[in-house]
């Protein structure tokens, strides 16, 4: 899970968070980030890891061909994603990540020999504690050769608590992962309605339904019912509790979208926020309203979409999006606590070995 919190903030946050920041400055407003680039080096870390991991695998190609596995599944995903839910527009998914062919080999012979000299030097820790251990079991034996008999329990009894004691030590100490779990979840609430704001602003957008026609500042003609979108110039607030008023008829609420994307502007020309969803039942003509309108011209148009999963993201309740980034350390803190179940094994090898 730690890997792939690492690749999302290669492939997704740090590139998009950069790509927004400099939005402000002139050459970059139409710009966006060069994903293509970002997944092939970012293809090094899950090539990495999961070579390290494979520690059963004593030769080398099964373990790097585990790390290319993982590598290329995540390549694939990535790409997935950017190629059919968040189409980047200005920089759409192109050759240079086939360089992740080149970079993910070396993640993961670097990974497998990093993880095997790792494995020797814990086995070589174990001999020599293992060796020590076989000493001073000698030792106690012969002392207790020459003891009395209850001397000899005294001393059993004292080794039956050392070992308590030891077996007691070895066991996995969760306080640094559940910390570590806590603070993935945590930042990973945190960023997700961010990142996919981010997103959404650098994917293409297109427009389907007929075009309502403005007779006049705040009132349209809406040529036929369906669902259209509320959109604002400037700095919008998120809800400035909009509306269509038509006499005779019921009021048609503006429902606002949870993630907001922007679209920069251009010289004098203001940007523009997509705010919320108007679900037209009939073809009138309807007087725009707002209670907080705030310093923003607002229109109507045709509704707006990147792709049926990102419209439906875009949709979803804030709590659920935030579970949604809090997943990986939700899953890590999971597996912390099903280690320390009762039952669960919960000895190290090492202790494992001690109390045998």
């Amino acid at each position: 899970m730690l890997s792939f919190a690492g690749w999302a903030l290669l492939t997704a946050v740090i590139p998009l968070a950069l790509a927004a920041s400099a939005r402000p400055v002139e050459e970059a407003r139409f710009g966006g980030p060069e994903m293509s680039w970002w997944i092939a080096v970012a293809a090094v870390l899950p090539a990495a890891v999961a070579a390290a991991r494979a520690r059963r695998e004593r030769d080398a190609p099964k373990a790097i061909g585990t790390g290319l596995a993982v590598a290329a599944l995540y390549v694939a995903a990535t790409v997935a994603v950017y190629a059919f839910v968040f189409p980047m527009e200005a920089h759409p998914i192109d050759l240079p990540v086939l360089l992740s062919a080149v970079t993910a080999p070396a993640g993961a012979v670097a990974g497998h020999f990093i993880g095997r000299k790792a494995e020797e030097r814990r086995g070589a820790g174990e001999q020599q504690r293992a060796e020590a251990r076989g000493t001073s079991e000698e030792q106690r034996t012969s002392e207790e050769q020459r003891t009395s008999e209850e001397q000899r329990t005294s001393e059993e009894q004292r080794t039956s608590e050392a070992g308590r004691t030891s077996a007691q030590r070895s066991e996995p100490r969760p306080a640094k992962t559940v910390l570590t779990a806590a603070g993935v979840a945590l930042f990973g609430a945190l960023l997700m309605p961010g990142t996919l704001a981010d997103a959404a602003q650098f994917s293409t957008v297109d427009q389907t339904g007929p075009e309502p026609h403005a007779n006049q500042p705040a009132v349209f003609d809406v040529p036929a019912a369906g669902r259209y979108t509320l959109v604002g110039d400037g700095d919008p607030p998120p809800d400035p509790g909009c509306r269509l008023v038509r006499p005779g008829a019921p009021d048609v609420p503006a429902v606002p979208l949870t993630i907001q994307p922007e679209e920069a502007g251009y010289d004098a020309t203001p940007g523009e926020t997509t705010i919320a969803d108007l679900d037209v039942p009939a073809a009138g003509i309807y007087t725009l309203t707002c209670s907080s309108p705030g310093d923003t011209d607002y229109r109507v148009t045709p509704v707006r979409s990147i792709s049926p999963v990102a419209d439906s993201l875009m949709r979803w309740p804030l709590p659920l999006l935030m579970l949604v980034g809090a997943l990986p350390g939700l899953a890590l803190l999971a597996a912390t606590a099903r280690r320390r179940l009762p039952g669960a094994p919960v000895l190290s090898q090492r202790g494992a070995s001690r109390v045998k």
